[in-house]
């Protein structure tokens, strides 16, 4: 009993001075593995029973990561009012079919916004005038039309997209800048047209 009683006088002893010597650290660690958690998987509002959320009207941008790798949203409905989709928002997120009010006011899709997600349907509205670098990669999206209002496509916007066939641009394009590897590794896309209007790729 006595020897059972040193070693657990011991033990404590040993355990207080190592947790003096890394409290601090460990604090810090733990502190920034529960923000980390808290980032990357937020859902910035709770998807209903089917998956869906509907934005209020009068939002203005959706945050950076609001909803990534949010696993219950299925579909989202922008309004009119929005006019920005920050940096990966959406990424890595079960996110199918993006449906967006008549009369858009979005003018910027940003880095990586739905990248690595199960995105299958986005209509871009005119008056988009950037897409950003990765905003598209690794969807699923099948094809998607560039509105003529679209000024620069950021680089691998479109890259790994396993399931794309075709991208097209609406006549009277205004777009300047195509960026590299936009389409890089999508295998089943061959053939895009650059519009006459484009001056840097």
């Amino acid at each position: 009993m006595a020897v059972y009683s040193y070693f657990i006088s011991m033990m404590l002893t040993i355990m207080s001075n190592f947790t003096h010597r890394i409290r601090v650290p460990v604090l810090i660690l733990v502190a920034l593995m529960s923000r980390a958690s808290v980032v990357s998987a937020a859902c910035a509002s709770v998807p209903d029973q089917n998956g869906n959320v509907n934005i209020e009207a009068g939002t203005t941008t959706i945050a950076f990561n609001a909803f990534q790798n949010c696993e219950t949203l299925k579909t989202i409905y922008f309004p009119a009012s929005l006019l920005e989709i920050y940096a990966q928002a959406f990424s890595g997120s079960s996110l199918t079919t993006v449906t967006i009010e008549t009369g858009s006011n979005l003018h910027t899709v940003g880095l990586k916004a739905f990248a690595n997600s199960a995105l299958a349907s986005f209509t871009a509205p005119t008056g988009l005038i950037n897409i950003g670098i990765s905003a598209f990669q690794q969807t699923k999206l099948t094809s998607f039309v560039i509105p003529n209002t679209v000024k620069s496509v950021g680089s691998q916007a479109f890259s790994y997209c396993d399931f794309l066939k075709t991208v097209s641009i609406e006549s009277g394009s205004t777009l300047e800048k195509i960026e590299s590897y936009v389409f890089s590794c999508s295998t089943l896309f061959d053939t895009f047209v650059v519009p006459a209007s484009v001056s840097s790729i």
